[in-house]
């Protein structure tokens, strides 16, 4: 079943990419998916806006993934990986599936280094993070100014 929902999600992002890139018609991608017209703007408009990957509940978006250069110049096998997922979200596992998905869309590419930017006092991000493999890597003591005080900002 995981993998079934990961493949399906892959193939609605290579859909929605190419709507967005101009090479397929809405009208195609509802015909291929199986979705609205209104569902298809929908997650065109998370593409556009919130990155690569990302889901809704309802007409909220819930969560988004995705990965930028790192430095392309010095580190061309690493990337920037960004996720999140909102507080209290419905959706029991959304951030291990989106992060599935960028696995899966990594294996496709050079890229054998992700890192994940985390503000310290992001238990849940740490958690999930530290769940998915990653560890801690470099620490920059009191970086962001937030509530009026400064946090450790750590690189996975």
């Amino acid at each position: 079943m995981g993998v079934y929902l990961i493949m399906f999600e892959q193939r609605k992002y290579a859909v929605i990419q190419s709507v967005a890139q101009g090479r397929k018609s809405k009208a195609r991608a509802q015909v291929e998916l199986g979705l609205t017209r209104r569902s298809i703007s929908r997650r065109l408009t998370v593409y556009k806006t919130d990155g690569k990957l990302g889901f809704q509940h309802g007409n909220e978006v819930i969560g988004f993934a995705y990965l930028s250069g790192f430095y392309k110049a010095f580190l061309p096998q690493t990337a920037l990986l960004s996720i999140y997922t909102a507080e209290g979200c419905p959706v029991k596992g959304g951030g291990h599936e989106l992060y599935t998905v960028i696995v899966v869309m990594l294996s496709q590419t050079n890229i054998e280094y992700i890192i994940s930017t985390i503000v310290a006092d992001n238990y849940r991000s740490l958690s999930f993070h530290e769940k998915e493999g990653f560890k801690p890597m470099l620490t920059f003591p009191k970086l962001v100014r937030k509530a009026e005080r400064f946090i450790d900002v750590i690189w996975m």
